[in-house]
């Protein structure tokens, strides 16, 4: 029984590692905090409590609800109803209109690597 458990346990291992998405590219939080001041600031801000500027306040994003949290967000982003977590930012971050159309969002961040450094950035806040 054991053997069998720890077998399926191996499977779901290896299921997950074939199914590793891109934002597992190599990241590096200072790398990220970096990129995010040079193409993501003139936008957003991220400090708590912070007014939001031409973007929301990105300060609590990891697990929020697109939509929420009292900015004026594109119908499109209310609609979308999206539960922030690397694997989606790191599909949004890619191609935003792509991925939510009508969003106002319209910087991609088409680098794997630099994608995945501001997404660990992000989760940081």
């Amino acid at each position: 029984m054991t053997l069998r458990m720890w077998s399926a346990g191996s499977a779901l291992s290896l299921m997950l590692a074939a199914s590793t998405p891109a934002f597992a590219a190599p990241a590096d939080v200072a790398k990220g905090a970096t990129f995010f001041k040079q193409r993501c600031m003139m936008c957003h801000v991220t400090a708590k409590g912070a007014k939001a500027t031409i973007g929301p306040n990105l300060s609590g994003l990891k697990g929020s609800v697109s939509g929420t949290g009292g900015y004026a967000f594109s119908t499109a982003l209310k609609k979308a109803a999206i539960k922030w977590d690397a694997p989606v930012l790191d599909k949004f971050l890619k191609a935003p209109s792509k991925m939510v159309p009508g969003t106002r969002m319209i910087t991609a961040v088409p680098n794997d690597a630099d994608r995945a450094s501001i997404i660990s950035y992000l989760m940081t806040l």
